[in-house]
């Protein structure tokens, strides 16, 4: 497989590259700046993050053995995610514990250094993936701005989580299987064992890994690459999580693949859910989707005759559609405006691949990067199917696919030549990225700003003091209130409840909330009963308490 050689940049090029440079790096400046400095304050970043620092924190205090349980009243924080993330945040947490910071403190300057860390690693492998087969610098940096602008990366990078450790993990796999084929194949085992790596931090992080598999088998280079490529890997993981069966008693089975497997049961997905998915994904990768379109259109209107006519006409029409249908969707952020910027986006995504089929205006790494994207939607909507528990997170890698496509697309049409009136329609394109990222930031600033002044209100005018309130439903208020025994995932523990791998919580909740500190429990509903549960808050003597509609509802004795 060889790459066609690069085109040189056309003399002709005015200003329209250096505001298309502009408006994603101070997008991308935004983005970064305001979910960092979210991520530097106590407050979860992402939801249920909370329980996510107490594992990693409770390996300090208690042992790395009970990561994956025994679950109960004295460790209800149940995990499905895989080992390697939390044993990496835990050992770095370590010395942090030791220089004298509180272990949850220390958990949380850690963990989100990590997913800090594997940013930076994903922004490294983007500028690589940008520049396969010969492409410029430019098409490696246009890549970063687009993938660091993105709406879909949000607070991922700053959390306790591990999602941007694994899409660095698997994105960098895929980065050393391109260079390789028909180079370098030595590079295969590194990039096995990186996507090995890969579903040691998240189980479902197999699909890049397995379209680099179908590259290396369909490219013929050969059974000896195709086990470079696949056993290395294997055996990775197969070490790390037969060390984690050792140290967990096995219990990591029970934890990250029977109860992972079982969410569905309990949390049924369906195709609701996958249309729910597909329409938050669509809405914060507008902009790359934008940029895909206008760019392989840009490509056909470097060409000949009437092609370059229809082409400048379409990139000009749809850049002004989707610039639209995002400033609509900012202005009048609702379910209405969000299916109609869905809607518009998949027929130019349509029309989009038609044309490239059409002209073949693409080349073989292009390909394999859109299949990967393809793939990595599919694998999104099969998981949403199966569970509630997928959520916009599992767009992520598909969204560092499109991000190198979107800005691959864009350069290669400028450095052919395109007319001028398609360079602006390309400028327009990018303002869609503007756009979707300052929705996506008002909605968090107002969710954010609402939380905080009616739990300030709670805090000044409830009958009891704040340390006294268990949230229900609310793990990290609990642990900004300093009652860290009360911090759990209450949707995902009914799952090991269900399955047997946790103590019910009528077992030990009950004398919780019915003894000293807890005076007041506040429901998401005015149902006495806690979520989950058969918990009735009046067999304790609480009686309703100040309710603030439509998230809190207090119970108080």
């Amino acid at each position: 497989m060889s790459e066609p050689s690069p085109s040189h940049p056309s003399r002709a090029e005015g200003w329209e590259p250096a505001a298309i440079t502009a408006a994603l790096a101070i997008t991308a400046a935004l983005a970064i700046g305001y979910w960092a400095g979210r991520g530097l304050g106590a407050a979860d970043t992402e939801a249920m993050e909370s329980p996510l620092m107490m594992a990693v924190a409770r390996q300090l205090t208690a042992s790395p053995r009970e990561l994956y349980g025994p679950y109960s009243g004295t460790n209800p924080l149940v995990l499905i995610h895989a080992p390697l993330y939390y044993r990496v945040a835990g050992l770095l947490a370590w010395p942090i514990w030791k220089a004298g910071l509180h272990p949850v403190e220390a958990a949380r300057l850690a963990g989100r250094l990590v997913s800090a860390v594997g940013l930076l690693a994903t922004l490294a492998a983007a500028y690589r993936l940008g520049r396969i087969g010969g492409r410029s610098r430019r098409s490696g940096w246009w890549s970063v701005l687009l993938l660091a602008a993105s709406p879909m990366l949000a607070g991922f990078p700053f959390a306790v989580r591990p999602d941007l450790l694994g899409v660095a993990l698997q994105t960098w796999g895929v980065v050393l299987t391109l260079e390789s084929i028909g180079e370098d194949r030595r590079r295969l085992v590194a990039a096995s064992i990186l996507f090995g790596l890969a579903v040691c931090v998240k189980q479902h992080l197999v699909v890049a890994w397995g379209v680099g598999l179908l590259v290396t088998l369909t490219g013929r280079c050969g059974t000896g690459a195709l086990a470079r490529l696949a056993l290395p890997g294997i055996a990775t993981a197969l070490v790390i999580y037969g060390m984690e069966w050792v140290v967990t008693s096995g219990r990591i089975w029970d934890a990250a693949f029977m109860a992972a497997s079982r969410i569905g049961h309990l949390h049924p997905g369906g195709l609701d859910m996958v249309i729910i998915l597909f329409l938050m994904i669509v809405d914060r990768s507008a902009g790359a989707w934008a940029m895909i379109a206008v760019g392989v259109l840009g490509v056909a209107a470097s060409g000949p005759g009437i092609r370059r006519s229809v082409a400048t006409f379409g990139t000009s029409v749809y850049s002004m559609g989707l610039f639209v249908g995002t400033a609509a969707h900012f202005y009048y952020t609702g379910p209405r405006s969000g299916a109609a910027l869905f809607l518009a986006i998949t027929i130019v995504v349509t029309l989009t691949l038609v044309t490239c089929v059409l002209l073949r205006n693409y080349s073989w790494s292009d390909v394999v990067l859109a299949v990967c994207l393809g793939a990595e939607l599919a694998m999104a909507a099969i998981l949403s199917h199966n569970s509630a528990g997928a959520w916009v997170n599992y767009g992520i890698p598909a969204s560092v696919f499109a991000s190198v496509l979107g800005a691959r697309a864009v350069v290669s049409a400028i450095e052919r030549g395109t007319p001028r009136l398609v360079q602006r329609a390309m400028v327009v394109a990018s303002a869609v990225v503007v756009f979707a990222d300052l929705t996506v930031v008002r909605e968090a600033t107002w969710e954010t700003d609402r939380l905080r002044s009616l739990t300030t209100s709670l805090y000044e005018n409830g009958p009891v003091a704040r340390s006294s309130m268990f949230f229900t439903d609310r793990p990290g208020l609990n642990r900004l209130n300093g009652r860290l025994e009360l911090v759990y995932d209450d949707w995902l523990y009914p799952v090991f409840e269900v399955e047997g791998l946790a103590e019910p919580r009528a077992r030990w909740l009950p004398r919780v909330i019915a003894t000293d500190p807890v005076r007041a429990v506040i429901n998401p509903t005015p149902n006495p009963v806690i979520p989950g549960t058969s918990i009735d808050l009046r067999r304790f003597r609480y009686r309703p308490g100040p309710s603030l509609d439509p998230y809190f509802y207090m119970w108080v004795r």
